[in-house]
């Protein structure tokens, strides 16, 4: 293996490796603040969490992309960048904390002025991060990005975790969340020396590639931060924070397992942008890759969410089972498509902006839709939300494959070749899984009911890599991933049988 595709694996398998024990920790964070906090504290922290995105938006620049993208950036893109985040740390403390009191009045809560602060400053801190780092991605060399991302996450954990257990505080998310951004700063200058410099002479250069993505940025926050805004204003704190804790479980398995290759995939297609056909290939290698990974975690979890939340994160969690599996089956269904990165690393930036905006407009009265259609059912203004957002997810996965078929010829037939596998095993899979869980019957919070639960998802992992299999050697063994993980355990095993005893 050799050249950009063994620079790729080898992209893929680091940022992989790290990614989960990133998952692995923060599961294990999640599991604790979850016994020692309440919903309540989570609802609040929600709150000042998305207040604080919204604002931050504004001044929200990536011109980092825009180095990822540059053949050959040169010192003063770099000091560029690092005025910018300068200049958008004063304007974050400034801004986020100037609207505290204004947020905390509109919620009736005053807790939300002291936490809207600190997550000023942490706001600021990651504005001043080393802008040299993007040089890690740009050259798919990924082990520092991975420390970076480990240390916030265990300091994180340390701090949260210490805070929680001795306080009981919702204080210890958020203060979590600051010392992390701390460490993360002070590491960024430790692993890629470099020395700041005020400037602004590459600020057209970067801006005439970053402006439409800055645009996006905005849309992109207002779509994915403002939810719990919008939901907060209708429920009370502790319904929020079911809300919050069914978004957290399904970012960090299904979000978080797709990230190491869309991590790479941008770097990776932005090295082919001159190059249509390799491109082409690339992009739906990489989409059947993430397909197969991502649709059996999101079925899997969906259909053990019962046992999972009543065994793990304890009885006050039950209510959010049902939002769980609706959220966890929309992260899966949008590894379907990757219209970001195939968009970033082609130029067309406006398109995306474009499409971003048409999803604001259609995904903000599809959630109050479904609010206020959920308090007046049964279903309750929580679910209602989640179903509102269900179908908003549906049609932009429909405008981001069109999208991407204008811009680059890849068609909704080519996207379905790479999902019709994994999706068919999954439904194998779900069946096999939900017929012996009937059979064992309700888990028991004991030894054995954790037991059962890992022999269920066992079971199901094996249903569905026989399936996966089957079809593939029933369609004639196709070029995929399944040949390419073959041909990955082929090469481990020649590489032990050659090793000495």
């Amino acid at each position: 293996m050799s050249g950009k595709k063994g620079s790729v694996v080898r992209g893929v398998a680091w940022v992989g490796l790290g990614r989960a024990a990133f998952i692995a920790i923060s599961f294990v964070s999640t599991i604790i603040l979850a016994r020692l906090l309440t919903p309540d504290d989570f609802g609040i922290v929600a709150i000042a969490s998305a207040a604080a995105a919204v604002v931050a938006v504004v001044a929200d620049l990536p011109l980092s992309q825009a180095v990822i993208h540059h053949d050959d950036p040169q010192d003063e893109h770099f000091h560029t960048i690092w005025t910018f985040g300068l200049i958008r740390g004063v304007l974050m403390v400034a801004l986020i904390g100037g609207s505290a009191p204004f947020v905390a009045d509109f919620y009736g809560d005053e807790r939300v002025t002291g936490l809207l602060i600190a997550l000023a400053f942490s706001s600021a801190l990651g504005s001043l991060q080393n802008p040299v780092i993007a040089l890690f991605e740009r050259d798919l060399v990924f082990w520092q990005t991975i420390v970076l991302n480990l240390a916030d996450r265990l300091v994180n954990f340390a701090v949260s975790v210490s805070i929680a257990y001795i306080y009981r505080s919702y204080w210890a998310i958020v203060l979590g969340i600051l010392a992390a951004a701390l460490v993360r700063l002070i590491l960024s200058y430790v692993f890629r020396a470099y020395r700041p410099r005020l400037s602004l002479s590459k600020a057209r250069e970067l801006m005439s590639f970053s402006i439409w993505l800055t645009l996006g940025s905005w849309v992109q926050a207002l779509n994915a931060k403002a939810d719990p805004l919008v939901v907060g204003y209708f429920v009370r704190t502790n319904q929020l924070g079911i809300y919050s804790m069914s978004q957290r479980l399904a970012s960090m398995t299904v979000g978080q397992i797709q990230s190491p290759i869309a991590m790479v995939l941008f770097p990776t297609l932005a090295r082919m942008k001159h190059d249509p056909v390799r491109l082409q290939s690339a992009y739906l290698r990489v989409q059947s890759v993430f397909c197969t990974v991502a649709f059996p975690v999101g079925v899997g979890i969906a259909v053990l969410a019962d046992p999972i939340v009543r065994l793990v994160l304890g009885p006050q969690w039950i209510p959010t089972i049902p939002i769980v599996q609706v959220f966890v089956l929309m992260q899966a269904a949008n590894a379907v498509q990757h219209v970001g990165p195939i968009s970033l690393a082609t130029g067309h930036t406006r398109a995306l902006f474009w499409r971003d905006l048409q999803i604001l407009t259609l995904r903000a009265p599809l959630l109050i839709g479904g609010i206020l259609i959920g308090r007046t059912s049964d279903i309750g203004m929580i679910q209602g939300a989640v179903y509102g957002l269900a179908v908003s997810q549906a049609i932009m996965i429909v405008w981001s494959i069109r999208l991407i078929g204008t811009l680059n010829g890849i068609g909704l037939r080519d996207h379905f070749k790479g999902a019709w596998r994994p999706l068919l095993a999954c439904g194998i899979m779900a069946v096999s899984v939900l017929a012996a869980h009937a059979a064992l019957g309700p888990m028991t919070p004991a030894i054995e009911g954790y037991a059962t639960t890992a022999a269920l998802i066992l079971l199901g992992a094996v249903t569905y890599f026989l399936s996966l299999f089957s079809l593939w050697i029933l369609k004639g063994r196709p070029a995929g991933p399944e040949q390419e993980a073959l041909d990955i355990v082929r090469l481990g095993l020649n590489r032990l049988q050659r090793s000495p005893s």
